[in-house]
Formats: C-alpha cells, structure tokens, sequence
C-alpha cells in the first residue's frame, strides 16, 4: 500500500501558528477557548510559560507542563486535529518570547490583559507586540529546579510527534543538565507496525525530534542516535547517568542496569513518568493515553473518507 500523503486529512486549509502566553498553568485552560474559533485552521499552537513563581522540584515542574499539554490535546480531538502541532515551551530554559514573536508565520497571540480577560491579537497589529506588553513586565522566570543528572537518555519511535511524546521529551529535559542522548527507533524495526503505510521515515522523525528540542532547550547537547534494540545508548554509552521512561515501559527499563553491568558499566538511575492522557479530565489514564497508533489510524480514516465517492450519486457539479 502506497503512503497516504498527511496532506489528505486536511479538510480546511491550514495556515498560520498561534502563540498563547501564560504565567500559571491554569491560566491555559481560560486561554485556549478563544482559539475555539481557530484551531481548526492553524497548523500549530505554541504556549510560552513564565512561571511567576518557582517550583519546588524537577517533578513539579514536569506535571504543570503534562497538565498544559493535556488542555491541547482536548482542545486538539475536540477539532478532529490530531494532526495539530502543540509545544508547551519554560522559561526561562526554552527559546525566547521575543524569537518567538519574530516567527513569520504567527497569526493570532493570545494572552491576559491587565484586567485579566483574554485577549486575542489577530497579526499583524497597529503596533508591534512585546515580550514585556505580554508579560506584564521583563521577559524573565524564576530558574528552574536544578537538573537531577549532567547527562540523559531516553528512547522511543516519536511518530506523528504529539502531546504524549513531547510531555516525556520535556521531562527528560529537565532532568538534564548538559547533555540528551535520545534513541530514535529504526525504520527496520517498525514494518509491523500498525497503518505502517502512514508512519514517518526516520529522517523526518529526528527532523521533527530536533527542531522540537531546540525549541525546548537550544542550550541543551543533543545527539540522536538509531535504535535499533530495545536498550540501544542506554546500556552501551559509559557516560551516562540515567535513563527516563515512561511507566509502561518500566520491565525493559529496569532490565538496563543488568545489561551495563554485563558489558562493564555503572549502574545508572531509571527515571520513569506517567503516560499523558488523552482527555482534560483524567490527566494519567493509560485506557485513554494518547499514541501514534491512534493519530495514523485517523490519517488513514481521512483519507478513505476524502478518496470515497460521493453519496447518491452526487457529484462535486452538483448544485
């Protein structure tokens, strides 16, 4: 079967990103419904958050972060755009507010006023937006929770790169200092996936992968590597100080140390996280858990629908 062309699952024509900035994590739950409106036309959504007060622990952090990107995956199947692109983006770690607004293809910047409302900039406005209008104030967070580990590995397929992967992504990257090794399934280990036929290349997955990461953390060493066994860096590579996962990954993860001390290695430490839920309402339901099984297969059944005939015999010349 010949790949299906994503192109095929867009029923509007696509254009533009919208920019949400927010100071608490609530804040992106009030703040999305104004893209109601939109969302089924942008090709992506970014949210800034400056957190206006500090957190506690690496942990913390990461759960505010899986908590905004559980409000963009519903406000995503709520629009029937699994295809959608959401980055969840702290500072003061990620890329600045300001490169953000410099993006050519912004279209829409929501944010609170003063009076607290949303408001809803549609680009271009009479005068330029600013990190510091936005903000209320400086471009400027609290420092993070110090990074538990210098360097850090953590694996997976990445297909279709959406909210499930990116939550696990970004608590990988908290818990890193200095250096991510990050174990990027093979093409050769996937042929038996299921709706292969729409599973991206490997080229584009690590293109997708990287350019996600230096949105995230430009600051941050990134290799990526080919996985092409279970364990791939994280049982070979000497330096290397510990390894994040996902709980339902948690035999294989456990299994690492066993096999580093096989080949001559320390023991390094198994970070393992929740799986993000698919719904606002269960933040951790791994019976709803989002995957890229789920978003090929409505690739494919957007496809069929588009290459369907018409119902009753009508035709698009008929009126």
């Amino acid at each position: 079967m010949a790949p299906v062309s994503p192109q095929l699952a867009a029923s509007v024509p696509l254009h533009g990103r919208a920019l949400v900035v927010v100071r608490r994590p609530e804040d992106a739950r009030a703040l999305l419904p104004s893209l109601d409106a939109r969302a089924a036309a942008l090709t992506r959504i970014d949210v800034y958050f400056a957190p206006r007060e500090p957190f506690a622990s690496v942990d913390d952090t990461a759960r505010a972060l899986a908590r905004i990107y559980v409000e963009l995956a519903a406000l995503a199947i709520a629009h029937d755009r699994l295809d959608l692109q959401v980055n969840v983006l702290v500072a003061p770690r990620c890329v600045s507010l300001d490169t953000l607004l410099q993006s050519p293809d912004l279209c829409v910047v929501v944010s609170f006023d003063e009076d607290g409302t949303p408001r809803v900039e549609s680009l271009p406005t009479l005068e330029p937006l600013t990190a510091a209008a936005l903000l209320g104030g400086p471009d400027s967070a609290p420092p993070l929770p110090n990074p538990t580990h210098g360097t850090v590995a953590v694996g997976g397929t990445f297909d279709h790169l959406h909210p499930g992967h990116k939550a696990l992504l970004t608590a990988t990257v908290l818990h890193a200092e200095h250096d991510l090794v990050v174990g990027l399934v093979d093409d050769a280990l996937l042929v038996n996936k299921k709706h292969a036929s729409v599973l991206e290349p490997y080229e584009m997955r690590h293109a997708q992968l990287v350019s996600f990461l230096q949105l995230l953390a430009p600051n941050l060493a990134v290799e990526v590597v080919p996985l092409r066994d279970a364990f791939g860096p994280a049982a070979t590579y000497a330096n290397l100080d510990a390894l994040v996962a996902t709980v339902e990954t948690r035999d294989n993860s456990e299994k690492v140390n066993s096999i580093r001390a096989g080949n001559g290695l320390d023991p390094i430490d198994i970070v393992l996280i929740p799986v993000l839920s698919g719904t606002s309402d269960q933040e951790m339901d791994m019976a709803n858990k989002l995957s890229s099984t789920q978003i090929r297969a409505w690739y494919v059944a957007k496809a069929l629908a588009a290459s369907a005939p018409p119902a009753d015999g009508v035709t698009g010349l008929d009126q």
